[in-house]
């Protein structure tokens, strides 16, 4: 009968091989790290241009949105031994912490900039454990978090660049079929529902996003594409 033989996290084992006394084991070990670098858009926006390592860091540190002025990045960082979001002008050095615990994924900052949205850690643990998630919301600037409602499993939030924009999120049907899309009220909640999207059954490799004005949804159904252009 099997039986547990360590009790590790944080990271990866590969290419185990046992002493032929039985008595030793080695292993690789790895783990992922996510790095983030700034740069300038040519005009056009067809290159970049003097790209840059920033947040200067050797934690695994990831950008995931931006103040409505671009002066700062919001990014997820392990730098303290959990997933936490960190706010950090483009002149500064130092990090300032906005959710020290609770983070699960999908961070986003809301049209009128004052608060992140994001998907706090499911009924049934973080990810890649599968089950529903909290939504959550938190001031820019830190502070207590406050439970919108719960989404299912897999949901995606995305939100518009325009103060007059919006906010929606995907959340597939139980049966997995579909992509049901509504207005997500960062105030309130869950709002109407929009439309409905056919995704491939049992596969999670589904994306959509919110167009800079609100206008319109771009979604895929595969890693493969294609991109569909949706009209709100």
């Amino acid at each position: 009968k099997a039986r547990r033989l360590t009790n590790w996290t944080g990271f990866c084992m590969s290419g185990m091989s046992i002493t032929a006394d039985g008595k030793k084991l080695a292993f690789l070990k790895f783990a992922g790290k996510q790095t983030s670098f700034l740069a300038e858009l040519a005009p056009g926006g067809t290159r970049i241009l003097k790209p840059r390592h920033f947040p200067l860091s050797e934690s695994s540190e990831g950008v995931v949105d931006w103040t409505p002025d671009s002066k700062d990045i919001f990014f997820i960082s392990f730098r303290s031994g959990t997933h936490a979001i960190y706010r950090q002008s483009l002149d500064q050095d130092i990090a300032e912490p906005v959710l020290s615990e609770g983070y699960g994924r999908n961070p986003r900052v809301t049209p009128d900039g004052k608060n992140i949205v994001y998907l706090g850690i499911g009924e049934n643990g973080p990810p890649p454990t599968r089950g529903p998630e909290p939504v959550m919301r938190v001031s820019i600037t830190g502070g207590p978090s406050q439970r919108l409602f719960t989404a299912r499993p897999f949901s995606i939030m995305t939100c518009a660049r325009s103060l007059s924009g919006l906010c929606v999120i995907g959340e597939p049907t139980e049966n997995g079929t579909k992509l049901a899309v509504s207005v997500l009220d960062p105030m309130k909640g869950r709002g109407p529902e929009l439309f409905r999207f056919a995704l491939v059954a049992n596969d999670d490799n589904w994306y959509l996003d919110l167009s800079p004005d609100g206008t319109r949804v771009a979604v895929t159904r595969t890693l493969a594409g294609p991109i569909y252009i949706l009209s709100l």
